[in-house]
C-alpha cells in the first residue's frame, strides 16, 4: 500500500512538473540554426557565401517577416552611424580611410525582401505565409561582403582579419518582437539570441581561423584549406583569421583556454590570469557552458572586443591595462554572452556589472595591486565631475541608465553613466543587502536566464527571489532620481 502510494505521488509530481520543466527548456533552447558556406578571397578582400537559416517562432505572436542585422554596413562609405569612434580613427585606418559593407544577393524561401533600417542596416524578409508560435521556416540568403582595411571589429587588419558577424544575423527577439539595432561607435551595439552554428569556411592555406566555435580541418587542397566551425548556443559570433602567432593553452574545468599572441613577454602570466578569473566566475555564477575560450592579441584600435567564447585584445596595451581589460571581458562571458542582455538600451547590465565583478575579483586576488574601494571612489569622483561639468556647461542633467546608445554624447558620458554610476550603484547595493545576497542573486540571474535575452526586470526579479527588496532601489538609480 505504501509503495502504491509512493508510485501515485511520483506520477502526480511528474504530471504537474513536466510542463513546467518543458517550458523552461523550451524558453532556453536554440530557436535558430545557421548553416553557412563561405570563402575568403584576400586578393579582392571579399567573403562570398550562403546562409541556410532555420528559425522557429519563439513569440506568442504571428510573424509575417524576419528581420536581420547587416553589421558590415556600418563600415560602408557615407554611413550615417560609423562603427569607428572618432578618437580611434587614426589608429584604426592604418592605410587611409577605407570602406566595406555587405550586399545581399538573394533570399530564397521568402515572398520578398528589402534593405531597411535607419542606415541600411536591416534586411527584412517577408514570409510566404505567416509563422505562428512554435512553427519553423527555412530561408537561404546569398551575400557578398567587402572588407575595409582597418584595425577594428570588422575588416582586414595589419595582422589579422576580423570577420565577426560578417553575414545577415537575425535581430534578437524580446517582448515578442525583433529588436532592431542602430549602429554605434559607443558600447557594444548588438541584441542577439543564442543560436546553433555550422560554418564551412574556405581559406588560403596560410590563414588559421579562431572563433566562438570549435574548429577542425575538413579538407586540405593544394592552395586552400576548408575548415568546419561548429558551436551550440552561440550568441555573439566571433571570427578572426591570422597567419602567425605563438600559442599557449591550459584548462579550467571542462574548458580549454587558448592564448594566441605576438608581443607579450609575460604570456604565461596573461593566460594564468584568464584561468584565475574563469575559475572565480564559475565559483560565483555557475559552470561555463562552452568547451573552449580563445584570447587573440591583435593590432586593433580598441582595447578589447568580446564575443561568445572568444575575444581579441590590443597589442598596444601595457601589462596592467591588458590585465584589467581581459578580466572584465571574461566576466562579460557570463553577463552578456551566457545570459543575454539588451546592450543597446541596458548597457550597464553588462558593462557596469562586469566592471564591478572584476573589482571583486581583484579584491580577492590581492596580487594584482587593484584595490576595490579605491576604484569605487574613483568611479564616484569621475561620475560627479561629469555631472558637475555637463550639468553646468551643457545643461545635461539626465542621468538615466536605461537609454539607447544613440542618446550618449560621447564615450566619456557613456562610461560615466553605464560603467561608473553602475559600479557605485552595485557597491551601494552590496553594502545594503550584503555580499552573499548580491552574488546569490547574480548567480540566479545567470543560471535561470542562461541563453535567454533579458532586460532589467529579470535581473531585479532574480535579486528579489533571494529576499532583497530592490525594485525601488534600482528605480532610483536607473531613472536618474538618485543624486550622488
Amino acid at each position: 500500500m505504501k509503495k502504491w502510494f509512493q508510485l501515485c505521488l511520483t506520477a502526480v509530481f511528474a504530471i504537474v512538473c513536466m510542463p513546467l520543466f518543458c517550458a523552461c527548456v523550451r524558453g532556453q533552447a536554440n530557436r535558430s540554426r545557421y548553416e553557412i558556406t563561405a570563402e575568403y578571397d584576400p586578393a579582392h578582400q571579399t567573403v562570398t557565401g550562403v546562409v541556410k537559416l532555420t528559425f522557429e517562432n519563439p513569440t506568442e505572436n504571428e510573424l509575417s517577416a524576419l528581420e536581420f542585422q547587416l553589421y558590415p554596413n556600418a563600415y560602408r562609405e557615407n554611413a550615417l552611424y560609423s562603427a569607428v569612434y572618432s578618437t580611434e580613427e587614426k589608429t584604426a585606418y592604418y592605410d587611409g580611410k577605407s570602406h566595406g559593407g555587405i550586399t545581399v544577393t538573394s533570399v530564397s524561401g521568402a515572398k520578398g525582401w528589402q534593405i531597411t533600417g535607419e542606415d541600411e542596416n536591416i534586411l527584412t524578409a517577408t514570409l510566404t505565409q505567416s509563422l505562428y508560435p512554435g512553427e519553423s521556416v527555412v530561408l537561404d540568403l546569398g551575400f557578398t561582403v567587402t572588407l575595409p582595411k582597418i584595425n577594428h571589429r570588422f575588416g582586414v587588419g595589419q595582422d589579422a582579419v576580423a570577420l565577426s558577424r560578417f553575414f545577415p544575423v537575425l535581430c534578437g527577439v524580446y517582448g515578442g518582437a525583433f529588436v532592431q539595432v542602430t549602429p554605434s561607435s559607443i558600447g557594444e551595439p548588438y541584441v542577439l539570441d543564442s543560436a546553433e552554428y555550422k560554418l564551412s569556411l574556405t581559406l588560403p592555406k596560410e590563414y588559421v581561423p579562431v572563433s566562438s566555435c570549435e574548429v577542425q580541418i575538413l579538407q586540405t587542397l593544394e592552395s586552400k584549406t576548408v575548415y568546419l566551425l561548429t558551436g551550440d548556443s552561440i550568441r555573439n559570433f566571433g571570427l578572426s583569421l591570422y597567419t602567425d602567432r605563438q600559442t599557449l593553452q591550459t584548462r579550467v574545468g571542462d574548458c580549454q583556454l587558448t592564448y594566441a599572441y605576438t608581443k607579450d613577454d609575460n604570456a604565461e602570466r596573461t593566460l594564468e590570469t584568464v584561468k584565475e578569473v574563469f575559475a572565480y566566475c564559475q565559483s560565483k555564477f555557475g559552470a561555463y557552458p562552452y568547451p573552449t575560450f580563445t584570447l587573440l592579441q591583435t593590432t586593433q584600435a580598441g582595447d578589447v572586443y568580446g564575443y561568445t567564447a572568444f575575444c581579441t585584445v590590443a597589442e598596444h596595451l601595457t601589462e596592467r591595462e591588458r590585465t584589467r581589460a581581459i578580466v572584465k571581458q571574461v566576466v562579460k562571458q557570463w553577463f552578456g554572452e551566457i545570459v543575454g542582455i539588451d546592450l543597446v538600451h541596458n548597457a550597464w547590465q553588462s558593462d557596469g556589472i562586469a566592471e564591478y565583478v572584476a573589482l571583486t575579483f581583484f579584491e580577492e586576488k590581492s596580487g594584482y595591486g587593484v584595490e576595490k574601494e579605491k576604484e569605487v571612489m574613483k568611479c564616484l569622483r569621475e561620475y560627479r565631475s561629469y555631472y558637475d561639468v555637463y550639468g553646468s556647461v551643457l545643461d545635461r542633467t539626465d542621468t538615466k541608465m536605461t537609454k539607447p546608445l544613440s542618446e550618449y554624447v560621447n564615450a566619456y558620458e557613456y562610461r560615466c553613466i553605464s560603467v561608473n554610476k553602475a559600479v557605485v550603484m552595485l557597491d551601494t547595493l552590496q553594502k545594503s543587502i550584503g555580499e552573499k545576497r548580491l552574488f546569490a542573486g547574480l548567480k540566479r540571474y545567470c543560471t535561470q536566464y542562461a541563453f535567454v535575452l533579458t532586460g532589467e526586470a529579470e535581473l531585479i526579479g532574480a535579486l528579489e527571489n533571494h529576499g532583497a527588496d530592490v525594485q525601488g532601489f534600482f528605480d532610483g538609480f536607473l531613472q536618474g532620481k538618485v543624486i550622488l
